[in-house]
C-alpha cells in the first residue's frame, strides 16, 4: 500500500496543462485557479496524472504546495511515461474516468479529482521512464 509522508493514502488528480501555461509538465510546477474541479486541497505525496495537448505525458508526485492570491501552486517530481498516452486513447480515458467533467480538448488548465481505481485504470501497463 502506498502512503504519504504523513501516513495517509495519497489522493489522485488529473491535471490538464492548457495553452499559455508558463511551464510544461516536465517543469515540475503547476498553478491552479481558486475555482476548480477538485473537492479538496492537494497535499505533498498526492499523485497527478499530467495531461498536455494531445496526450498524457506522465505522472507527478507532489512535493509541496503553496497558496497565493492567484490560487494554489503545486510543485511535483515529474516521471514521464516511456510512451505517452495519446489523444487517440481519449475514449479509454473517458471510460477509465467516468466523472470526467470537461472534454480533454478543452483549451484551458484545470485539475480534477480521480478515484484510485480510475488512476490505476489509466496507468495500467504504462512504463515510466524513471530518472
Amino acid at each position: 500500500m502506498v502512503t504519504t509522508a504523513s501516513a495517509r493514502k495519497p489522493n489522485y488528480f488529473l491535471v490538464v496543462f492548457g495553452v499559455g501555461l508558463p511551464n510544461p509538465p516536465t517543469g515540475g510546477v503547476y498553478g491552479i485557479h481558486r475555482k476548480g474541479f477538485i473537492k479538496g486541497r492537494v497535499f505533498a505525496g498526492d499523485v497527478l496524472l499530467l495531461y498536455e495537448n494531445l496526450g498524457a505525458a506522465g505522472i507527478g508526485v507532489v512535493t509541496s504546495t503553496e497558496t497565493s492570491e492567484e490560487g494554489e501552486v503545486i510543485r511535483y517530481q515529474y516521471f514521464p511515461f516511456c510512451h505517452p498516452l495519446s489523444w487517440a486513447s481519449q475514449d479509454s480515458l473517458r471510460r477509465a474516468i467516468p466523472g470526467l467533467k470537461i472534454p480533454l480538448n478543452y483549451i484551458g488548465n484545470w485539475v480534477q479529482d480521480l478515484t484510485t481505481n480510475s488512476f490505476k485504470a489509466v496507468v495500467a501497463g504504462r512504463q515510466i521512464d524513471w530518472p
